[in-house]
């Protein structure tokens, strides 16, 4: 888990890198020779937009996962066992 998370920390920082050097060559009015690259950087920016999606719905998953786990320490803990009880009397 630790070498993906390295390798995918790494791909991220090249990315940015290529971004930002695309970018500039693009607003300098550069563009590629081959015109068939467009079609692969617009495959590669979907596939960055779909893994870009399925990391940031894990993520939502881990933070309610994390929410729900702290609501049931508390309510495990009696906070929410001695609140209920006293609505109850």
């Amino acid at each position: 888990m630790i070498n993906r998370f390295s390798n995918l920390e790494e791909i991220a920082s090249n990315l940015e890198h290529f971004a930002t050097v695309l970018h500039d060559q693009v607003r300098r009015g550069y563009i590629p020779a081959d015109a068939g690259d467009f079609g692969k950087l617009e495959a590669a920016v979907e596939l960055l937009d779909r893994v870009s999606l399925e990391l940031c719905e894990a993520q939502e998953e881990d933070e309610a996962r994390q929410e729900t786990e702290a609501d049931l320490n508390q309510w495990l803990n009696g906070d929410a066992v001695r609140s209920a009880m006293g609505q109850i009397n």
